[in-house]
């Protein structure tokens, strides 16, 4: 037992730590207002929200919130996880967030502005980039509906994601992102490495101790 403890304790020391697992579902933002003028574009959750997949927005264009009782157009697409969702604000094609590190995209969903709006996109595609923005990750087609479906991304370790409609104006909700930050785990061979020369250490100095 006390072989195992040691082990246990050099993993960990070694900084063998477990990822997160976050859902942004945007229940914190109780206005209908768009990032910009909240001041929160390039600092909500940590990321950089913005129409160009490099730096940051500089106009109202782009990320907005809105509510259940304060939709983007009413009515609002269901249903909505909690009372608050995403938008993008005068309708450009592609709204990036970029996490800054690598970071899994599991999922997210997305619908229609409302059921009753005339330039509602038709589709939705996902993309990822990595540190040097170029593109490593393409997600299928969505056909979006009035209602929020499942997008299932499964992108690993992207650093800017692209949600892009099927045309410019074209206008689209946002809601329940799944993120995993995978930063700070290591590759499965090198934790593998580690672990087995923790235990042949171990066993030298048991052997030494016996002789």
């Amino acid at each position: 037992m006390k072989l195992i403890g040691r082990i246990f304790s050099a993993l960990l020391f070694v900084g063998l730590t477990p990822s997160w697992a976050a859902v942004i579902n945007f229940d914190d933002l109780t206005t209908r207002d768009n990032f910009f003028e909240l001041g929160i574009n390039n600092t909500y959750q940590g990321y950089v929200w913005s129409t160009t997949l490099v730096g940051g927005a500089t106009g109202s264009t782009g990320w907005a919130s809105a509510t259940t009782a304060d939709p983007a157009d009413s009515p609002a697409p269901t249903p909505v996880s909690g009372l608050s969702y995403a938008w993008n604000w005068n309708g450009p094609q592609s709204l990036f967030i970029q996490f800054g590190t690598p970071t899994d995209v599991t999922s997210a969903h997305f619908a229609t502005l409302s059921s009753s709006y005339a330039d509602n996109a038709s589709t939705i595609q996902l993309f990822g980039y990595d540190a040097a923005n170029t593109l490593v990750a393409t997600g299928s087609i969505l056909t979006l509906t009035d209602a929020f479906q499942l997008y299932s991304a499964n992108f690993v370790g992207v650093n800017t994601l692209e949600i892009r409609a099927d045309g410019p104006e074209r206008w689209f909700s946002i809601d329940d992102i799944t993120l995993n930050d995978n930063s700070a785990v290591p590759e499965p061979g090198s934790a593998l490495l580690l672990g087995a020369g923790v235990l042949v250490i171990a066993g030298l100095k048991r052997l030494r101790s016996q002789a």
